[in-house]
């Protein structure tokens, strides 16, 4: 049994990561305290239902406290479970001069890291490190929490200037606890290129899936089994993920992601142009092309 690296944990916002989480942290750390903070009586009445964290709060509540240091500081590790434009308002909630080591798990930076450094406001030595394990579902909700969900995929962590070293050390060696790969990257780099590897994406398969059912969704209905490959499957299982998450990531990253497709727009409008020419030569390149990128975009 591992020797627990934070001994109190809350976790804000209990969704399928924060859940996962959870899962995870009880197996790894038994003897670690996990705690939450959710929105509404009916998500907390859920989670008490699961059994997989100690204690849960309504968020009204925890904030309604009358000596907030006092509660949060009960805690050595603070994980914010929520998207990204809510967790710029709840960082506000926290009293700057804590020793737990605060972080989030938000899929973009930029914007967390600008609240940040606003809400600490030069303050030297703070312990908010910013979070993005890369993983998920394309489910949503704490009832579809993954167990093993963080085992073997990579975590990025990106620390402010005034980030206090050692607090990043303790959550770099927390998130590998996981069973993650970490990697420290600033919040511009991150952001910019989430979008060309996760957010961008996601619309592209979005559009598709939306694209192909307007065609030729009736005629496939028609079908005893869907008319398709494996491949379109694989582009079409992460469309349509949680439109209040992505909403926000939309938001948060918009010009990264308009760059990236703006991008992606201008080499879709070369294809066409080679297939209304009739140029096999170049539809030929196009799959050469594809799998030596391929290869040096994912293998290792």
């Amino acid at each position: 049994m591992s020797s627990p690296i934070f001994q109190n944990i809350l976790i804000y916002g209990l969704g399928l990561m924060g859940a996962s989480l959870a899962l995870t942290i009880k197996k790894q750390f038994p003897n670690s305290k996990i705690h939450a903070i959710v929105r509404s009586q009916e998500s907390k009445l859920k989670i008490e239902s699961m059994q997989i964290v100690h204690s849960v709060f309504i968020e009204s509540e925890f904030l309604a406290q009358e000596n907030p240091e006092k509660f949060w500081g009960e805690y050595d590790l603070i994980v914010f479970g929520t998207p990204v434009h809510l967790i710029k308002k709840q960082l506000t909630h926290i009293p700057k001069k804590l020793s737990a080591v605060i972080t989030d798990m938000g899929s973009t930076k930029k914007t967390i890291i600008d609240a940040v450094a606003s809400y600490y406001d030069g303050q030297s030595d703070h312990n908010y490190i910013s979070s993005h394990p890369m993983c998920g579902s394309e489910l949503a909700g704490a009832e579809n929490a993954i167990d093993g969900l963080y085992q073997d995929k990579l975590c990025i962590l990106t620390p402010l200037e005034n980030s206090n070293r050692e607090g990043l050390n303790r959550l770099r060696s927390f998130w590998e606890a996981m069973g993650m790969r970490t990697h420290v990257l600033d919040e511009v780099s991150h952001d910019r290129i989430l979008a060309y590897l996760s957010h961008s994406p996601h619309i592209l398969s979005s559009l598709m899936v939306t694209w192909a059912d307007t065609h030729v969704g009736d005629e496939n209905k028609k079908s005893p089994q869907p008319i398709m490959g494996g491949g379109f499957r694989d582009m079409a299982r992460i469309a349509g993920s949680n439109p209040e998450m992505w909403q926000a990531i939309l938001s948060e990253n918009r010009l990264s992601i308009l760059e990236s497709l703006k991008e992606f727009g201008s080499l879709l409008e070369k294809t066409i142009h080679s297939l209304e020419s009739g140029s096999p030569e170049e539809w030929e390149k196009l799959f050469l092309d594809a799998a030596q990128h391929k290869k040096h975009l994912i293998e290792s």
